[in-house]
């Protein structure tokens, strides 16, 4: 893998150059969105893409706290002090697998290895059962009345 120098503030950073992101999106049910996005070590490649997509429930949706990342339904919220409400529910949307910016990998954190990642994915394939086992999840729903 090459590498490269990047500054970051006044020390500069050697990282690998090939980083990628894997950027994804709550939707709850009245439309409301959030965005987030994890720096991963490796390129995307088309091959990563299909395997993530297979994974998926519906080719779509996942629930990030089981592949290691953050959930995003909270900053809908914005430190309101809410809570939860008949809108919410679990499953996050895959948005896109691409190559990371200079700036992103300066700025952001890898949270893994991509191959790593993808394989954590492929873990909770089948019938889509997988990203409900074990998780102390027992629907899809989050609100309880």
């Amino acid at each position: 893998m090459s590498e490269s120098n990047i500054s970051v503030g006044d020390a500069p950073q050697v990282w690998p150059r090939r980083h990628s992101i894997l950027s994804y999106r709550y939707r709850d049910a009245a439309n409301y969105k959030a965005h987030g996005a994890v720096l991963l070590s490796g390129q995307a490649t088309g091959d990563h893409h299909r395997r993530l997509r297979d994974s998926l429930i519906d080719g779509e949706y996942f629930v990030p706290e089981r592949v290691g990342i953050l959930s995003l339904r909270e900053q809908l919220y914005g430190g309101t002090g809410a809570e939860a409400t008949r809108d919410d529910h679990l499953l996050h949307e895959l948005v896109d697998l691409r190559s990371a910016t200079r700036h992103e990998i300066a700025s952001m954190t890898p949270v893994a290895e991509l191959e790593e990642f993808v394989m954590r994915f492929e873990g909770k394939k089948g019938d889509g059962t997988g990203w409900w086992d074990d998780a102390g999840y027992g629907s899809l729903e989050v609100f309880v009345p």
